[in-house]
């Protein structure tokens, strides 16, 4: 039996699902593309919001400031970062051999290269620009510096955990921290726009010999 009572519905247009969600990306993305051509000093709410097809006010909805907006565009980008390289992905493979510990990490290597070389413009804000505006945001490109450095750690452990490197826990620290330092100078050329993936892999096959060739587990008498 259906009901001859009408159905009253409210004015104006219907919700859609998820628009919260979809008008914040839409901001975070412009902003991203303003940030990364005209800097944070150069870059206006007004010019975000054009780039985004939208007006100040409703910008305004979703953010209360230049500063706050900076923050989520951080953590966009940083996001698409570890969604790209997924270095965690490291961390769950079993490798049963040096060897195939290598490849698994010559993979995110070459994941960052391709991001860099798709993207220069996202490792320029994280990196540098994002550091320079304050202290708070310097402290969080630090934070993920320490992060990266505290995933290649483990990875080191579980080497030395199966017996392919003879390292004691201050050398891994060493260790870890000189492998990230062999592979900034290839990050540095694509900062500068030197677009030359061939060397960038250079630095990176450079990082993993010293890793899988000069810390390998030697046999006794051996050196």
């Amino acid at each position: 039996m259906t009901s001859d009572v009408p159905v009253h519905r409210g004015r104006g247009r219907p919700k859609v699902v998820g628009l919260a969600d979809q008008r914040r990306t839409q901001i975070v993305e412009a902003a991203f593309e303003v940030l990364t051509e005209k800097g944070y000093d150069g870059t206006s709410i007004a010019e975000i919001a054009q780039r985004a097809g939208m007006g100040q006010g409703t910008v305004y909805r979703y953010v209360n400031s230049k500063r706050e907006l900076l923050d989520l565009v951080f953590d966009w980008a940083v996001e698409r970062i570890f969604a790209t390289i997924d270095p965690y992905e490291l961390l769950a493979a079993d490798p049963a051999t040096a060897p195939e510990m290598a490849a698994h990490v010559r993979v995110i290597g070459d994941r960052l290269n391709r991001l860099v070389d798709e993207d220069p413009a996202m490792l320029k804000l994280i990196g540098i620009q994002s550091s320079a505006i304050d202290k708070q945001l310097k402290a969080r490109v630090v934070g993920i510096e320490s992060l990266i450095n505290s995933l290649m750690v483990k990875a080191l452990e579980r080497a030395v955990e199966n017996e392919w490197f003879a390292l004691g826990e201050p050398q891994r620290q060493i260790v870890a921290r000189q492998l990230m330092m062999l592979v900034l100078p290839g990050l540095v050329m694509a900062l500068r726009g030197e677009n030359d993936p061939e060397k960038r892999a250079r630095f990176v096959g450079g990082a993993m010999d010293l890793a899988f060739h000069g810390t390998m587990k030697r046999p006794a008498g051996k050196r």
